[in-house]
């Protein structure tokens, strides 16, 4: 494995191979059912509420398998993780395409999530840190900058040939791309292996990854950091689902509110670049504290957009720059917190809570509104923010644990 100042990540095919993966699989799945949901709606007579739990039914599946996708990682089995899930989701995705029943249609996307828990961000860094060691950050960097346009890819190509043949066509079309595409991607950006495997105890590696797992459950740290990011996500997961509504209530025009929704991605792509820039004089440190404080800015910004529309691209800039930059965080500040031991399976477990925030983000929304509408909403989202950043703080300002400071920071 070359040094890190020898590396090179835009030379190491692998990883552009990974990226482009990810950006189909992440394409195909998560953002294949937000694209497709208004089709189920209208041409199925489906409720909309009940294939939004289905939604949520996946990312809670997605959550639970998390840990158990890091174990196999752990053990040097990201190749098999990553490509049997893509095969599973294109079977699957084909499935879909020829089902009636709204009952079979929710059990194979709960499927898809369990799919999702080997096949999308969280065992892809996994495996970069697994593999990459000192190289990770820089290839994480890489795959979140590529597959930042899946959505861009998603969301046109399945209208254009939903409106073109129907709903189903545009599902064989990503599974198609998926086993044409993402398969053999994921197939040659796995080929690095560890060179070592990174465990300093005498046990065998299951038994000494389980140790070290446990280990890091046992601090503060481990906490802290599961409730810093799993705040975000619930902060952002209840953007994403009631932004739309809020907006529509505030009588904002539409072509305002889709204009200011439509900024989410690129500003994620953009937040990625900024931090690529940054970290030259900023810690990593430094920059996922800035990260979360933009979400909490955002959630201001959003607030006091009720009186100044000019507002509404600035929250949009902040929450998708404050997303995008902590995508490629968050498996960096794990690593170097806790150590590449066993990363796999602590992030993973780490990841649980923040897909589980994520499912419940649109119905706890729903459940604050009928309380207090979406004055209430998003006030109580300025407070997740808030708190995820005194969270991450606190686990910062603990430092990284004694064997994860012993191996030099890794990750970075």
């Amino acid at each position: 494995m070359p040094a890190p100042s020898q590396y090179r990540v835009t030379r190491d095919i692998d990883v552009w191979c990974l990226a482009v993966a990810e950006t189909i699989i992440w394409a195909g799945s998560l953002y294949l059912f937000a694209a497709l949901l208004p089709y189920w709606e209208s041409e199925l007579g489906w409720p909309k509420t009940h294939v939004a739990m289905v939604f949520s039914g996946a990312l809670f599946m997605s959550a639970l398998l998390s840990p158990t996708a890091g174990r196999l990682i752990d053990r040097d089995m990201g190749r098999s993780v990553l490509v049997l899930s893509a095969t599973a989701t294109a079977i699957l995705l084909v499935a879909v395409s020829f089902t009636q029943s709204f009952a079979l249609f929710a059990c194979l996307w709960l499927a898809v999530g369990c799919c999702m828990a080997g096949s999308l961000y969280d065992p892809c860094f996994a495996y970069l840190v697994h593999s990459r060691g000192d190289n990770a950050k820089s290839a994480i960097t890489l795959v979140t900058l590529v597959a930042g346009f899946a959505g861009t890819l998603a969301f046109p190509v399945n209208t254009y040939v939903a409106e073109l043949y129907n709903w189903r066509a545009s599902a064989q079309v990503f599974a198609g791309l998926i086993v044409c595409v993402a398969l053999p991607c994921f197939w040659i950006g796995t080929r690095q292996r560890a060179t070592v495997h990174e465990t300093s105890s005498d046990q065998p590696p299951a038994k000494a990854d389980d140790a070290a797992y446990k280990r890091a459950r046992k601090t503060l740290t481990f906490w802290l950091l599961g409730l810093s990011f799993a705040l975000m996500y619930l902060n952002h997961g209840t953007v994403i689902t009631h932004l739309l509504p809020k907006l529509e209530q505030q009588q904002i025009p539409l072509e305002y509110a889709v204009f200011t929704i439509s900024l989410l991605g690129p500003s994620q792509v953009a937040g990625r670049v900024l931090m690529i820039v940054l970290e030259r004089w900023i810690s990593m440190r430094a920059i996922a504290v800035i990260s979360v404080l933009c979400l909490a800015l955002a959630a201001i910004a959003l607030v006091f957009a009720s009186y100044w529309q000019w507002l509404l691209p600035v929250f949009a800039v902040l929450q998708g720059s404050g997303v995008g930059i902590s995508s490629i965080t968050r498996p960096v500040i794990i690593a170097e917190l806790l150590g590449r031991e066993s990363f796999g399976a602590i992030a993973g477990a780490i990841a649980l809570p923040v897909m589980v925030a994520m499912a419940i983000a649109s119905t706890v929304a729903s459940g604050l509104w009928l309380v207090g509408g979406y004055d209430l909403v998003f006030a109580l989202n300025i407070l997740f923010a808030l708190v995820a950043v005194a969270a991450l703080m606190a686990a910062l300002r603990i430092g990284p644990a004694p064997w994860a400071h012993a191996a030099n920071n890794p990750a970075d």
